[in-house]
């Protein structure tokens, strides 16, 4: 501790001591009726323990609240527990050395402890998180949840994010003693926006601090707080190790919620930090492990880290068992089955009741009720048992009496010919053809279309999105992007855009999404209709139609390439296909529907060409130039001669649709993988610690070391 150290420079006036928690989530199922205190019990001991080790601010990173427009109820418990912990006539030490206009938006332009109407003692740093970001439509600005807060003057929200494809951060700087902090804020920003925006573009500008008060721009200790992906999840980039500037000094690393709150890094980059969630979300085996904040004390560009664990939390326990390795048990005997899982269950209750006796006493009685999952693989014919009859006699025993069990079934490993043709068309690891996710399924249903008389894909269709119904693993706009790719019948409003609007619609609570969406569209599509009227003053409603469906042609952008009838060649579906598929499927390709439709294209386009050749000598002439908006030029010819030309496009367009859906019927007929793979695509001192700046300052000279004990 820093008051153990025998040294005249290390007082605790220089010490700048920052309590560290992410992902709070406050309201997380605050309906339920033993797990809806949890997370603000959780959050009361953060802000307890932060006034105990008398820490100068707290830090958060992101997720204070899980819901983007949080209840009255958690709303109202949030600000009497910040007026509690934060309100007091205890000095704040920390120096603000930062112009609040650049760091902080909205009209309270301030930091909250240096208001003269208001009296804080525990000052509170804190970015946005995926749940609580900034949304909404109205006006200039987006707001934000913590917004409130931050108005109110309960809370200091920083790192918000106005443009997208062009961030600059600007730091927070901090001053006690000889100590100086700059520190650095990102809320959370769409992960393939943001790595496009940093990586791709160079569009991430970091303001570094200038000469302040006379101290060195250099002297400063540089942390950094983020809520992004730290891991790959699907195919979407993210923000990695790597990016980070190297002059970075400490990173805080909120959005995850697995305890990783040891030091990583440190060697060519800056060190990192993972605190975790300090309420469980999720059934998974992240969450399980223990909930901790950390205590960051900083002396000038040294620092010390030290965990501490949470003791007001409950305890999660997850553990598997395989029915079919249990030489005792017999599908045949489903109630020797279900007794096997429940002395499971009851040896996994008394192991969690011992950890709970051992970490202390507790704020609400209701934690004694730990958190249990089983996840059971009952591959080899054994029967699923119901979880919530499994679970009655648990209520008032496990918090989660209802959902206990998850079954679930072991991966078949695929062939050598199965994984040889994987990696033949596509290019995929054998290691990795059963590892596709929900996100990542278009590349089993390719497969399937370039073999799909191959028993063997039937299996690793299902068995993927088997895979995929994990409910950890499903999103709302993989769900809905399903959905809607499933209807046929979009003429006017795009797949992508569409899916987003009911994204925002259900995940963020804006009412007016879909609405302000659908008006945005109808919109466009009226100004090209509008255009077109103006060649050809009647349009007829398949006119219309075909106008509207060649819109959205243009303005539909799918992540994932759309499954096109079988025949059409592999290397139509997927541009990244090798020239050997299209070898491979040749012999589908060329079918009798293929020459009937090429035959009928051909007399089609021929068609419109001669109506538009016609149209251009109408409309010019050699020794009269006109304008061709001028109102003159409106002929009846002219206008006859656009119908014309929209009749056969739109004439063309239909028989293309019918075309596609003979071959659709004819090539599916008999074989119900091809509608699951449409169904399933998606989409210093003793115990201080130098930073990286310093050791390069000091490299050769062994001044520091020579003055401190540094781990």
């Amino acid at each position: 501790m820093i008051n153990e150290v025998d040294s005249g420079d290390v007082s605790p006036a220089n010490v700048v001591r920052i309590l560290v928690s992410t992902d709070n989530h406050l309201g997380y199922a605050e309906k339920h009726g033993t797990r809806g205190v949890d997370s603000f019990l959780a959050f009361e001991e953060v802000l307890r323990t932060a006034k105990e080790q008398r820490a100068d601010f707290l830090l958060l990173g992101g997720d204070l609240f899980h819901d983007n427009k949080p209840s009255r109820n958690t709303t109202f418990r949030c600000m009497s527990l910040l007026r509690k912990y934060c309100f007091g006539d205890d000095p704040v030490s920390v120096h603000f050395c930062s112009d609040p206009g650049k760091v902080f938006d909205g009209d309270n332009q301030t930091v909250n402890y240096m208001d003269p109407f208001l009296s804080i003692s525990l000052p509170i740093f804190t970015i946005h998180g995926n749940h609580d970001d900034p949304t909404g439509s109205l006006g200039p600005r987006q707001l934000s949840s913590v917004d409130l807060l931050h108005s109110a003057g309960m809370l200091n929200y920083f790192g918000k994010v106005y443009d997208s494809k062009s961030i600059s951060i600007e730091p927070i700087l901090l001053r006690k003693g000889s100590s100086c902090i700059a520190l650095y804020g990102l809320g959370n920003v769409r992960d393939e926006r943001l790595y496009t925006t940093w990586k791709d573009e160079n569009n991430v500008q970091w303001k570094r601090p200038q000469a302040v008060d006379a101290v060195n721009p250099e002297a400063w200790f540089n942390i950094f707080v983020l809520h992004q992906n730290r891991v790959q999840r699907g195919t979407t980039h993210h923000v990695t190790e790597s990016m980070l500037p190297s002059w970075l000094d400490f990173v805080i690393w909120g959005h995850e919620h697995e305890c990783r709150i040891d030091l990583e890094g440190g060697t060519d980059g800056p060190v990192i930090t993972q605190p975790g969630s300090t309420v469980a979300t999720s059934m998974i085996e992240g969450e399980s492990k223990e909930k901790c904040v950390g205590l960051l004390e900083v002396f000038q560009d040294q620092f010390k880290w030290t965990k501490l664990p949470l003791k007001n939390v409950r305890k999660f326990h997850i553990d598997d068992v395989v029915l079919s390795e249990q030489s005792s048990l017999h599908p045949a005997k489903p109630m020797e089955v279900e007794a096997f899982l429940r002395a499971k269950v009851e040896q996994m209750l008394i192991d969690a009741e011992t950890e709970f006796d051992r970490s202390g006493p507790i704020l609400d009685d209701r934690l004694r009720q730990p958190l249990i999952r089983l996840r059971v693989d009952y591959s080899g014919g054994f029967e699923i048992v119901s979880p919530q009859r499994f679970g009655q006699e648990y209520i008032g025993r496990i918090a989660n009496s209802s959902d206990i069990l998850l079954f679930h079934k072991r991966k078949t490993s695929p062939t050598p010919y199965e994984s040889a043709i994987a990696f033949r068309f596509f290019a995929i690891s054998p290691s990795k053809v059963f590892g596709l996710t929900r996100s990542t399924l278009q590349h089993s249903a390719l497969l399937y279309l370039a073999c799909r008389r191959r028993q063997f894909i039937k299996g690793m269709l299902s068995d993927v999105q088997s895979a995929g119904n994990d409910q950890e693993d499903v999103q709302v706009p993989d769900l809905v992007r399903q959905f809607l790719e499933k209807q046929e019948n979009l003429e006017i409003l795009p797949v992508s855009g569409l899916n987003s609007a009911v994204d925002r619609f259900v995940t963020k609570t804006e009412p007016h999404a879909i609405v302000d969406y659908v008006e945005s569209q109808l919109k466009e599509a009226q100004k090209v209709v509008k255009k077109e009227r103006e060649d050809a003053p009647t349009l007829d409603a398949s006119e219309i139609t075909y106008i509207c469906e060649r819109l959205v042609r243009s303005t539909e952008v799918s992540p994932t390439p759309r499954l096109s009838p079988a025949g059409t060649g592999v290397d139509a579906l997927m541009d990244t296909a090798p020239v050997a598929a299209d070898e491979q499927c040749s012999s589908e390709a060329e079918s009798p529907h293929t020459t009937r439709r090429s035959s009928r294209q051909t007399t089609r386009k021929a068609s419109i060409a001669r109506v538009r050749s016609g149209k251009a000598s109408q409309r010019h002439d050699v020794g009269k130039p006109q304008s061709r908006r001028a109102p003159a030029s409106r002929t009846p010819g002219r206008a006859r001669s656009r119908a014309s030309e929209l009749a056969l496009e739109t004439e063309t367009a239909r028989e293309e649709s019918e075309t596609r859906r003979e071959d659709d019927s004819e090539g599916s007929s008999g074989d119900e993988a091809v509608d699951n793979a449409r169904g399933s695509r998606k989409r210093g001192p003793k115990g201080f610690k130098s930073s990286r700046s310093a050791r390069r300052r000091n490299a050769g000279s062994g001044s520091l070391h020579s003055r401190y004990d540094i781990d």
